[in-house]
């Protein structure tokens, strides 16, 4: 499924990402290729396809848009970050219950976050995210690395309509309260959605 999708890219630094609206593909560095093993880049390929299965590229497009128009849309923005923290780490999750080695996939973060864990937020692909956010993906895969989560059928399929009711959310205008009940009740949800397993 993912053969013609991989394109290895000359880049800013080592970075793996999933782009496109309408077919989206992996890009990976040509840096990270040359700075991690065969363990560490296999699960951040599987980290990607778990993005590129998702959809999110264009569901992360759609879905800045619809903040983009929306008038309520800077009260909507932090609930944009959690969804992309979220998703990440369920990429994560994905990529162990695949194959990945957990402590590969730690490993290829810490990698292709490299001067952001210090210097700030990182918007590149596999090490998407503030440093905190980083260091709480690597303390999830560290628990992986005991006892590796199992794949559960169907959980792919709520996790798409949890993101449909989203994406619905954001596009239509709220006032601020209700958005807060609402974003509330969405992130209750997609925490139980990780727990169950």
């Amino acid at each position: 499924p993912l053969r013609g999708r991989i394109h290895v890219v000359e880049g800013p630094g080592p970075v793996a990402a999933t782009r496109g609206f309408f077919k989206p593909r992996i890009e990976i560095a040509r840096e990270l290729v040359g700075r991690v093993d065969d363990d560490e880049l296999r699960a951040v390929l599987l980290h990607e396809a778990a993005h590129l299965q998702g959809r999110d590229p264009t569901w992360l497009i759609l879905s800045a848009i619809s903040i983009g128009l929306n008038p309520f849309g800077r009260w909507l923005r932090p609930a944009l970050g959690q969804w992309r923290f979220a998703r990440e780490l369920q990429c994560d999750r994905s990529a162990v219950t695949l194959g990945a080695e957990p402590l590969a996939l730690a490993s290829a973060i810490v990698t292709a976050a490299g001067r952001h864990m210090v210097q700030g937020p990182c918007r590149a692909g596999v090490a998407d995210g503030s440093p905190a956010e980083i260091r709480s993906r690597i303390a999830f895969l560290f628990s992986y690395a005991g006892c590796p989560p199992q794949r559960s059928p169907g959980k792919e399929l709520s996790f798409g309509i949890l993101v449909s009711i989203a994406a619905l959310i954001i596009a239509a205008p709220h006032f601020l309260d209700s958005t807060l009940s609402v974003h509330c009740t969405l992130e209750s949800a997609l925490q139980s959605a990780f727990t169950r397993s």
